[in-house]
């Protein structure tokens, strides 16, 4: 009887701490959300301050809290005097997403100041709202570079097809910057229309590395079988796109890259053998077996990560990275 009684007063004391946690847990969450609420408040009001010190300030706090209660304050805030203001706006705005902003930030993109404008288009991209889609494709045509490169982003991250055409053109300007050319062939590559196939096979053949790297990865996007022998051609015939191709045939899936992607396990750079143990994984062909074993033993960790899972997706074994088994699984299976 004693012990029974003893047990009793032993769950009720551990029933209480647990109810006694629970309760100070959910207290400590509402003071938590109290706590927040207030500093959005504060920032709110700060944003108002005579002091463009303080409204900078203000503004780059928005920038982290990303609530939905700040976006008219933030969107009258793309107004100020101060281009720090404005620019923080713009930011935090883009963090937000919230659809209200988007004309506003339309509006921000005839700022006086680059910073403004760049933000602005940034925000867009991330709002990806498609009534920015006509004024991105107008800040094609912008006198500063990086403010072009930010629209090309922006435009793929959206992902309308009205975009293709004005991008196209940018991929093809040979006395353009290659970063921003580069950004237009990964923009096509988002999108994925089937229109851009062509101009990045084309860019494969490219003497910049990083104009043809951006189409490399854009045709794997795509995924358009058009794009599987060049990127073979790729991957046998340019070190610079080894595994850049080798990963996008892994994308598209095509069997016609199997044998390729096979003497690719052989390749002197660990990055070509990961990705084509990787896409041999993707595309699942048996073929692929008995070469990707040796690749459990490669020096890199990350070899060895990607020949096991390719072997586990195209068998549907899982004897990790340990060869000797996979070996006599396979004998087996003779």
């Amino acid at each position: 009887m004693k012990h029974a009684i003893m047990v009793a007063r032993l769950v009720a004391v551990i029933l209480g701490c647990l109810l006694l946690f629970g309760c100070l847990t959910q207290t400590k969450e509402v003071n938590e959300q109290q706590e927040e609420e207030k500093n959005v408040e504060k920032a709110i009001s700060s944003l108002k301050d005579k002091d463009p010190g303080i409204r900078m300030k203000a503004a780059r706090v928005l920038v982290s809290i990303k609530d939905p209660s700040t976006v008219e304050p933030l969107i009258t805030a793309l107004r100020d005097k101060e281009s720090g203001v404005r620019w923080r706006a713009a930011e935090a705005l883009g963090e937000i997403e919230d659809k209200r902003a988007v004309e506003p930030l339309i509006t921000a993109l005839n700022d006086d100041e680059t910073v403004v404008r760049q933000r602005a288009i940034e925000a867009l991209g991330k709002v990806k709202d498609t009534r920015a889609v006509e004024p991105l494709i107008a800040a094609l045509k912008n006198p500063d570079l990086d403010t072009q490169q930010y629209a090309a982003e922006a435009l793929g991250n959206i992902g309308d097809r009205r975009a293709v055409v004005p991008l196209i053109k940018v991929l093809k300007q040979p006395f353009l910057a290659p970063y921003l050319r580069k950004t237009a062939a990964e923009a096509l590559g988002k999108i994925g229309d089937p229109r851009a196939v062509r101009p990045l096979i084309k860019t494969l053949k490219n003497n910049i590395w990083t104009v043809k790297l951006g189409a490399a990865v854009a045709l794997g996007e795509i995924k358009d079988r058009r794009a599987v022998k060049p990127l073979i051609n790729a991957l046998k015939h340019d070190p610079s796109l080894g595994w850049s191709a080798a990963k996008s045939l892994g994308m598209i899936g095509d069997p016609r890259a199997v044998e390729p992607l096979i003497a690719a396990l052989k390749s002197t750079d660990s990055d070509v053998r990961q990705y084509a143990a990787s896409s041999l994984g993707k595309i699942k062909d048996p073929r692929a077996t008995k070469p990707l074993i040796p690749l459990l033993e490669d020096k890199r960790d990350v070899v060895r990560q990607m020949a096991a899972e390719a072997l586990a997706n195209i068998t549907g074994e899982n004897f990790g990275e340990e060869p000797a088994k996979w070996r006599t699984w396979l004998e087996q299976k003779k």
